[in-house]
């Protein structure tokens, strides 16, 4: 039954995550009316989640360049713990602006979650 689910996984972690995100940034760039204090929640979630996939990104270019890490390096355990701290505030201030009407109500949090399963799932790999 895992294995049914590894696909699925995947393509949600690194396909539908990154689009997600630009397609938030997209509507948040595009509505000015997410100036106001009750899309605050909305935006501090699509910001932490923007700030957990360039963590992502800043791993993967790392590992990179410097041959990749060794098997539980701490740095790498680091990144992990860092990653999931962010996509965790993340989905809880993108579940806080559900409560409010605005353009991100429903994007930054899926976009939050989708870090939030990325981190999982990478730490799950290590």
């Amino acid at each position: 039954m895992s294995n049914l689910w590894d696909p699925v996984l995947l393509v949600l972690a690194y396909v539908l995550t990154p689009f997600c995100i630009i397609w938030t940034w997209v509507r948040f760039i595009r509505h000015s009316r997410l100036r106001d204090r009750s899309s605050w929640p909305s935006i501090t979630a699509l910001m932490l989640t923007t700030c957990s996939a360039l963590l992502a990104l800043a791993a993967l270019a790392f590992s990179g360049a410097t041959g990749g890490f060794a098997y539980y390096d701490p740095r790498l355990l680091r990144i992990f713990r860092i990653g999931l701290l962010l996509s965790s505030l993340a989905s809880l201030a993108g579940l806080i602006g559900t409560a409010f009407r605005s353009p991100l109500r429903w994007q930054a949090p899926i976009a939050s979650l989708g870090m939030l399963t990325f981190w999982f799932l990478a730490a799950v790999a290590e």
